[in-house]
């Protein structure tokens, strides 16, 4: 089972007249299939745009994404510098252990091709990658995103003491300045005064959407969600889904084009629910659940029969 939280992408790119500074941040999430020499891998790299800075992470096929590593580096002049890491505890302290390092270029369709170095740079193996969101599509990287943002007397809510921000809406202009859509309906909190937009392909067609982290500051535990926006190329627009809200935060799995919601009491229960796209909808293909006091782990998995999903197999395993 595969618990994860979000990433906090942070980037400035736009301020606002204010007391003290509001910040707005985007992000661009892709996802790469290739090889390390014959090895199959994929890979997620998370780019903080208008910064050099990257991060993801990478599994061997054969391995799973269970056994992801991590990802750290920079993007310069279409070059990638990762390093890859992974953690062990020692001494009740948390090490960072340096396993490999990429070097890769990357085209004008964003492919990847370069070279991968273990830890003591005595070996070297190629590395090909082809990215699984489509350039040509739709390359949203070309437009700035700017948030109706503004801040609210702090006096009115019992929140921490930092200001409180809320965003009320999205402005998305084109690469010469023009407003090609107004985003609005929505008036949500933000952490730490930081609006964050995020493009990712959450419906798995090649082109990459739009996801607004929010803050839920009421709540000590599960604090952030976001509003989910799919790209419709017919009407050149996001459009809100609430399918994808009403799950909250979410996990998305592009090389088997699985949607993942992790659930977690903090004592030991956790369950992962799988949900697939069909016609433009939801729908749940598997429960994973974990109990506390059980080595076991329980699945059912579904099939999706007259656009409902149904049970089709429920069994057990103690991974043994």
């Amino acid at each position: 089972m595969r618990i994860t939280s979000p990433l906090l992408l942070v980037l400035v790119f736009f301020v606002l007249s204010t007391s003290q500074p509001q910040k707005s941040s985007t992000a661009i999430i892709r996802n790469f299939s290739g090889k390390i020499d014959k090895y199959p891998i994929e890979m997620t790299i998370t780019h903080f745009v208008g910064t050099d800075s990257i991060d993801g992470s990478y599994y061997y096929t054969k391995k799973g994404r269970d056994n992801s590593i991590h990802l750290k580096g920079t993007f310069n002049n279409n070059t990638l510098t990762l390093t890859e890491v992974n953690y062990t505890v020692k001494n009740e302290k948390l090490i960072t252990n340096i396993t490999g390092y990429f070097s890769l270029e990357m085209n004008e369709n964003w492919e990847l091709a370069g070279v991968w170095t273990n830890a003591k740079a005595d070996k070297k193996l190629s590395s090909v990658l082809t990215c699984q969101e489509k350039k040509k599509a739709y390359n949203p990287l070309k437009n700035k995103y700017r948030f109706l943002q503004y801040t609210i007397d702090k006096s009115t809510v019992t929140y921490p003491g930092w200001k409180i921000d809320k965003i009320k809406g999205l402005d998305i202009l084109n690469e010469k300045g023009v407003l090609i859509q107004s985003i609005r309906g929505f008036d949500e909190y933000v952490y730490d005064r930081t609006a964050e937009a995020v493009l990712e392909d959450l419906n798995f067609d090649g082109v990459l959407d739009l996801k607004i982290q929010t803050y839920l500051p009421d709540q000590t535990k599960g604090d952030i969600s976001y509003l989910y926006f799919l790209y419709h190329p017919g009407q050149k627009k996001y459009i809100r889904n609430a399918e994808l809200e009403e799950l909250g935060v979410l996990d998305f799995d592009a090389k088997n084009k699985h949607v993942l919601k992790n659930y977690a009491d903090g004592s030991g229960n956790e369950s992962t629910h799988t949900y697939k796209w069909l016609d433009n909808k939801l729908y749940l293909v598997k429960k994973e659940r974990n109990f506390e006091n059980d080595n076991a782990t329980h699945y059912e998995e579904y099939k999706i029969i007259n656009k409902k999903p149904v049970m089709v197999k429920s069994y057990k395993s103690t991974g043994q």
